[in-house]
């Protein structure tokens, strides 16, 4: 029963790789994902300008 949730989040999450290598994907993004409505959701995180981070 769990194997299909984990096929999708792996199959999210190596296309977000790619994307990041790529550098067409967003950064400052946490996607999240409800298994209980299949709903997916992003959160756009502030840049901190105190932060040396690629973020």
């Amino acid at each position: 029963m769990i194997a299909p949730l984990l096929g999708i989040i792996g199959a999210q999450q190596a296309l977000l790789a790619i994307q990041c290598l790529l550098g067409i994907g967003e950064t400052g993004v946490v996607h999240s994902y409800n298994a209980h409505t299949l709903g997916q959701k992003q959160f756009k995180l502030p840049k901190d300008p105190d932060c040396d981070c690629w973020l």
